[in-house]
């Protein structure tokens, strides 16, 4: 939940042990390319979530969101690294 309006500026990341987080959704509800259907984001204004549909062993890591500034593109090409 984030404390004010964030207008679906929010980003979804796995990070696997000892590896770099990796983006799975952008603006709230955009799956990143070849992120696997499996997963959805939803919400809206400060209530968000990250849903995984028939969890894998591949699943498994730490998961964040982020809040984003759209206007910087190259945050979701080189996410934290």
């Amino acid at each position: 939940r984030a404390s004010e309006n964030i207008y679906s500026n929010l980003a979804w990341y796995q990070q696997k042990q000892g590896k770099s987080p990796q983006l799975l959704v952008y603006a709230a509800t955009n799956l990143a390319d070849g992120v696997p259907s499996r997963f959805s984001g939803s919400g809206s204004g400060t209530q968000y979530s990250l849903k995984i549909n028939s969890l894998q062993s591949e699943d498994f890591g730490s998961y964040y969101c982020a809040a984003t500034n759209l206007a910087d593109q190259h945050f979701w090409g080189t996410p934290w690294t």
